[in-house]
């Protein structure tokens, strides 16, 4: 059975970018209405990735 190619570290490393790239919209204040919606995508993402 083929692998997926994607480890543990593979999604610990992806969690931890999004975390970065979460707190850096964060702190850009009064972010454009497109940074605020990738905001929210992000952490949708971040979220399933912790799930999984």
């Amino acid at each position: 059975m083929p692998a997926f190619g994607f480890s543990v570290g593979d999604f610990i490393a992806a969690i931890g970018l999004i975390a970065k790239v979460i707190r850096a919209l964060k702190d850009k204040c009064g972010a454009a209405t497109e940074y605020q919606h990738l905001q929210l995508e992000l952490q949708a993402l971040e979220r399933t990735l912790r799930y999984l």
